[in-house]
């Protein structure tokens, strides 16, 4: 099975039947995705901090469309918003759906992965800002989260895990054989054309990810009130 850490947000929000941690395991992590903050080019916000101001002036005018309720999305900008101390119209949407809405005007930002992308390159778009740990090759000029002085960062990884008890021999043989299709110069071009950085680590390391991921996870989603959802 291959998952982000959408997966441990469901747990943390109480929707899953099995802990993603402790009842899986592990093989490696492979990549990670691209999340953006992206309004339309005509908008009048050049920068994040812009569009901090604006907000703090109209409280709940601006309205913010992500890829569902329980989706990085969705617990991103509600820990952004914390963090930046604005309030924005939260709308869900289904994936795909949001750059239609930006482009018609009906939301005023994006928060979600990188389908956006092509919409900027063309000039429809402008990113404000990004989830990543590091800066987007695709968007070198796109300040992080992190380098604007908000303490958040959602890489949004991809992991590829088995059940729980798979024996040690087994998980290696399988690691071995991901590795290699990772290492393959095809996967990579593909990873460069989706935004999405390679990210590997081996199963060890990608359990103690994990664990720690989703700590981080749980505590946010229960600051935020979402595990009541």
């Amino acid at each position: 099975m291959a998952s982000t850490n959408a997966i441990l947000i469901s747990h943390a929000m109480g929707k899953l039947n099995f802990h993603p941690v402790n009842d899986v395991s592990p093989i490696m992590r492979v990549t990670g995705y691209l999340f953006g903050f992206v309004v339309n080019a005509s908008s009048p916000w050049q920068t994040f901090e812009e569009f901090v101001k604006y907000c703090k002036a109209n409280p709940k005018k601006v309205s913010v469309g992500f890829s569902g309720i329980g989706s990085t999305g969705h617990v991103s900008v509600e820990e952004l918003c914390a963090l930046a101390g604005i309030q924005l119209r939260l709308i869900p949407h289904k994936g795909g759906d949001t750059n239609a809405a930006l482009l018609g005007n009906h939301i005023d930002v994006i928060n979600d992965t990188s389908e956006w992308a092509p919409l900027v390159d063309a000039g429809k778009f402008r990113v404000l800002a990004v989830y990543s740990l590091e800066r987007s090759a695709r968007f070198p000029q796109v300040r992080t989260f992190k380098e604007i002085g908000y303490d958040t960062a959602w890489p949004a990884p991809l992991h590829i895990f088995g059940p729980k008890g798979i024996p040690k021999p087994v998980v290696n043989k399988l690691h071995d054989a991901f590795k290699k299709a990772m290492d393959n110069a095809e996967f990579n071009t593909a990873l460069k054309q989706l935004d999405m950085p390679p990210l590997y680590l081996n199963p060890e390391n990608t359990q103690n990810f994990l664990t720690t991921e989703c700590d981080r996870i749980e505590k946010i989603v229960k600051k935020l009130g979402l595990d009541k959802n």
